[in-house]
């Protein structure tokens, strides 16, 4: 929003004074994962912010309602509105809800949309991104290229870049199911397809893992689902070409405590290399049955499909809803849910698993050896409680008494 606007900078124009007064003095309220009140000639910083954020250079409020000022029913203004919400949706316009009101009560109120993309009329622009592609003056599509800090377990939205350098995205963004990271680099979307070609991949979406770890990280092994963009080198993709909800059951495998546990005995560096992860002890596909698989991917799906970008990954298995809410007590739960049952498929006891989550908890506070510190001690300072292990412990119980399915 430009400052200095006023009722004289638009004479000559054929839009009625009255009009043009009201549109001045009206509040555009935005509520989408952030508050924004909006005013025609007021610069407002944190719309600058979202600017910044975004690498875009422009935004627009929207609205079906009453067009060229000519009163409709809220009934077609309702359907109006929708269709043009269905429009941004289909050409992968980020927007969020808002309303505007004028405060004299003259100006009728409506259902607004403010796009984030970088052009909200058409894709011919040097630059133009839609969702997390760009679209260069040739139609070409440009794709991101993710990096290891990207992601993190059943999320595909970790870290994100922008002109200040990397940062890790906020929970307020990850509420948004149409904020998606941005990356350094791009690289031409036929580029990628091609590679993925020569793998025999069908699908439109990734499973990988950082190469990058450590031991002493609060985890090990970071696997989980993504686009089908680009990656550095700093994440390994694997292509595993059973059907989804297999493929799914791996990505949790290869999440559980269970196995990061093991994976911490083994890793000697800072590299966990293809070599490594060949040797740690996944379960087979024979070893899943329907009933297995349906409580996996129900919570893997739930986990994972938080964006718009993952919903060809949701589409294959059998989804066609929205994105599911980030909730972080919702995602704690459903998570130890998982931890609890991969410890049970593993065979392991209650107390062994214990001694997975804290082995002083079972030798007691003197015992030199330790797993999760790193993990325990962030939980601790943020909960006042080691959470993980609380939440793990229940759901096993749980699953004892026969109270959660598995």
């Amino acid at each position: 929003m430009f400052s200095g606007i006023n009722i004289l900078d638009f004479r000559g124009s054929s839009i009625p004074r009255q009009t043009i007064e009201a549109y001045l003095a009206t509040d555009y309220s935005i509520w989408g994962s952030r508050r924004l009140i909006l005013r025609v000639g007021q610069r407002n910083h944190e719309l600058a912010a979202l600017y910044q954020k975004y690498a875009v250079s422009t935004a627009a409020v929207l609205t079906a309602w009453n067009p060229y000022s000519e009163a409709r029913s809220d009934a077609e203004n309702e359907t109006a509105q929708r269709d043009l919400i269905s429009e941004i949706d289909r050409l992968s316009l980020r927007h969020e809800p808002g309303h505007g009101a004028d405060p004299t009560g003259k100006w009728p109120p409506g259902v607004l949309c403010i796009t984030r993309a970088g052009d909200c009329g058409g894709s011919k622009r040097s630059r133009a991104r839609q969702g997390n592609k760009w679209i260069d003056v040739g139609d070409n599509i440009w794709v991101p290229l993710y990096e290891a800090k990207m992601i993190h377990q059943f999320d595909h939205r970790w870290g994100t870049y922008d002109s200040a350098g990397s940062s890790d995205v906020s929970q307020l963004e990850k509420a948004d199911p149409w904020f998606e990271v941005t990356s350094r680099y791009w690289l031409p979307k036929h580029r990628v397809q091609e590679r993925l070609q020569t793998k025999g991949w069908p699908r439109e979406w990734l499973l990988g893992w950082r190469d990058i770890t450590n031991a002493t990280n609060e985890r090990t092994v970071i696997a989980t689902g993504y686009p089908s963009f680009a990656i550095a080198h700093t994440i390994r993709n694997m292509f595993v070409l059973d059907k989804p909800p297999l493929a799914t059951a791996f990505i949790a495998n290869l999440s559980s405590l269970t196995l990061d546990y093991v994976a911490r005995q083994k890793l000697g560096g800072t590299h966990l290399t293809v070599e490594i992860l060949k040797q740690l002890p996944t379960l087979p596909p024979s070893f899943y049955t329907l009933t297995d698989l349906a409580f996996i991917v129900s919570r893997v799906l739930e986990l994972t499909y938080t964006s718009h970008s993952m919903a060809p990954f949701a589409r294959d298995l059998g989804y066609d809803g929205p994105p599911f809410a980030w909730n972080e007590d919702r995602r704690a739960q459903l998570r130890a849910q998982l931890d609890a049952w991969y410890a049970r498929a593993y065979g392991l006891t209650r107390d062994e698993l214990r001694y997975i989550l804290d082995p002083a908890d079972v030798k007691g506070p003197n015992y030199p050896s330790e797993t999760f510190r790193v993990l325990k001690t962030n939980e601790i300072r943020r909960f006042g409680e080691y959470r993980t292990a609380r939440l793990v412990l229940q759901a096993w119980d749980r699953m004892e008494r026969g109270e959660l399915a598995a």
